[in-house]
């Protein structure tokens, strides 16, 4: 599941505005499905207004790492010119859009 946070004046943690459901990485077939959820993070990022993130919870990524959810992140944005920032504590992992 992925949440949608609005920044509320620039602090992180702000409610979620909305929630939409998505697949996450599953561990049997670990880089295709991170492909596939790549590309559904970047088509929600289309609707996405400027300073909401997107709420990846931690504890629904089936054992994929932080990193391996977010250097794809980071590629795919690149490459369609995405101004975004990423985030993270310990329990949830944030794709700002500025």
């Amino acid at each position: 599941m992925m949440e949608f946070l609005c920044r509320g004046g620039g602090q992180k943690g702000a409610s979620p505005s909305t929630t939409r459901l998505t697949f996450l990485p599953s561990k049997d077939t670990e880089a295709a499905s991170i492909i596939r959820w790549v590309e559904g993070v970047l088509l929600d990022f289309d609707v996405l207004p400027s300073g909401q993130a997107i709420k990846v919870p931690l504890s629904g990524t089936n054992g994929v790492t932080l990193a391996d959810l977010r250097s794809p992140v980071h590629r795919a944005t690149v490459a369609k010119k995405l101004d975004i920032e990423t985030s993270s504590d310990s329990e949830n992992f944030h794709i700002w859009k500025r």
